[in-house]
């Protein structure tokens, strides 16, 4: 979740909802006068392999969600320390 946190900094986003417990972070950014929302919800750690599933929810005016999707994880997946 710190790894989120970091990225919501970076982005200059403004956090809207964020759940520990239940493992969902949910911010808005505001980049190239569009708006939209992302929500990720990270799941079970598994202690075998240190790892945890992690989605994500996109929701706003940008038309290349998908490809707002692929670099949200692209940039995720560069942070983590694996």
């Amino acid at each position: 979740m710190n790894t989120i946190f970091d990225i919501i900094e970076l982005q200059k986003g403004r956090l809207i909802l964020s759940d520990a417990i239940r493992g969902v972070v949910y911010y808005k950014v505001s980049m190239y006068g569009h708006e939209w929302e992302l929500m990720y919800n990270i799941g079970e750690i598994y202690r075998q392999t240190n790892q945890s599933s992690v989605t994500l929810r996109i929701i706003g005016e940008r038309r290349e969600n998908e490809k707002e999707m692929r670099r949200a994880f692209a940039l995720l997946e560069s942070m983590l320390n694996l």
